[in-house]
């Protein structure tokens, strides 16, 4: 049972913590970030300020549950059941380009504004529909109405049309995956157990039987919003190159060769390469990622040491390592595909060869603040809509390498400090 106290306690906790961010924020004379148009749109603050960087996420983690709190668990409910507006309004300016077409200072009306979005977009959407969807939108803190019929930039609507990347995955998750989100039940429904691609919200809601990367492919603008989104995704501090170049004893395989498998244009194994001259690359990825344009932007002094080529990590693995790299790579298989990637390397595996993940692992429950938490569980929903796949917990990647063959012996784990991501090595012992 809850305290009496907790909205209290709550409160306190808020209170201490904000205190500590400000006083942070005071002493390096640095202002917190604001929805003012010329605003700060993100903290100053990294993982190396170690109390204030926690600070943060437990004022969300308590600013959160003094939400819920505060309305109770009868209307909670009924409000989660309204933010699934949040989704449609959001999708709405994005799609009908409404940060581009409000001027980054001043104001336009709304009839100024419906013809100027008419332009951007090739949609014609009335004034009145249009002040509605951006009506809504406001309730969520983008844009702002400084006079009545009237409406202005505020920061988050402005990191909307200055930061392309984040543009890209707003449109990626509302417009292109939302509709997968929708119809995941129903391919839960019709497909239950399944760990095929093919067989997801994604694929009930397009009405086709191909996989997501199929899907994505086949259209230019889709591939290239995807490609922008997972630099948006990857991009904050946790996810940075810097972890996985450091995070790993890279210099203990002396003059070795590592084979990025599924390693996209090369470039964590040419960041690797650039911090350890002994090591060789050998970058593996499909044919519309291995290009000969990709081939080309490896640096001029990395080129002996970094080979992109195409291959299809469900084949018979062909190149003989030291090492083979997948990072982030096995979210994108389920179990069963996963297990026929790992074993696809067999045939080349020699004695001591080893297999390193660089992947999320799924903390316990209560292990982690309450922020990176649900960041994982929304990824590990997105994966099952998109592609009948998911995060794996320390247990399920153990598993996975003896459902290969319990030749594969698990060595070690670990999550370097400040990385989201985790090192998984695992050695091959005929």
């Amino acid at each position: 049972m809850a305290s009496p106290n907790r909205l209290i306690e709550l409160s306190n906790v808020i209170a201490e913590k904000t205190k500590v961010i400000s006083d942070f924020l005071a002493s390096k004379g640095l202002e917190p970030p604001s929805f003012d148009v010329d605003g700060l749109a993100d903290y100053a603050i990294s993982p190396d300020d170690k109390e204030a960087y926690e600070a943060r996420l437990e004022l969300i983690t308590a600013s959160k549950e003094l939400y819920a709190l505060a309305h109770g668990p009868k209307d909670y409910i009924r409000n989660i059941c309204w933010d699934a507006m949040d989704p449609l309004s959001l999708q709405a300016i994005w799609a009908f380009r409404v940060p581009q077409a409000v001027p980054l200072t001043g104001k336009i009306s709304y009839e100024d504004l419906a013809e100027k979005c008419h332009q951007l977009s090739g949609v014609s959407v009335p004034p009145f529909t249009l002040r509605r969807i951006i009506r809504h939108a406001i309730t969520n803190r983008f844009f702002c109405e400084p006079e009545l019929g009237f409406v202005a930039h505020n920061r988050a609507s402005r990191v909307l049309l200055e930061e392309e990347n984040l543009d890209a995955w707003v449109g990626l998750l509302c417009n292109d995956i939302w509709p997968g989100f929708a119809c995941t039940v129903e391919a839960l429904r019709r497909w239950p157990g399944s760990g095929e691609p093919n067989e997801t919200g994604i694929n009930v809601a397009y009405n086709h039987n191909v996989d997501w990367f199929d899907h994505t492919s086949r259209n230019d603008v889709v591939a290239d919003r995807y490609s922008k989104s997972m630099k948006a995704h990857g991009g904050g501090v946790g996810f940075d190159i810097s972890h996985t170049v450091t995070g790993y004893p890279w210099a203990d395989l002396g003059k070795g060769t590592v084979v990025d498998c599924g390693g996209s244009a090369g470039f964590a194994a040419m960041a690797i390469a650039q911090a350890h001259p002994n090591l060789t690359f050998v970058v593996q990825d499909q044919e519309h990622t291995i290009t000969e344009e990709t081939k080309a932007a490896v640096p001029q002094h990395l080129k002996s040491r970094v080979r992109l080529e195409v291959h299809d990590l469900l084949k018979p693995q062909t190149v003989v390592g030291d090492v083979y790299f997948f990072r982030w790579v096995f979210h994108a298989f389920s179990d069963k595909y996963a297990v026929q990637v790992l074993r696809s390397l067999i045939p080349v595996l020699k004695k001591g060869a080893k297999v390193v993940v660089n992947d999320g692992v799924i903390p316990e429950p209560g292990t982690v603040p309450w922020m990176n938490y649900r960041s994982i569980r929304c990824m590990d929903l997105l994966c099952l809509a998109v592609a009948n796949t998911g995060e794996r917990a320390l247990d399920d990647w153990i598993g996975l390498f003896k459902m290969a063959d319990p030749r594969f012996k698990f060595l070690n784990a670990w999550q370097p400090p400040k990385s989201t991501m985790w090192f998984i090595e695992v050695e091959w012992q005929p």
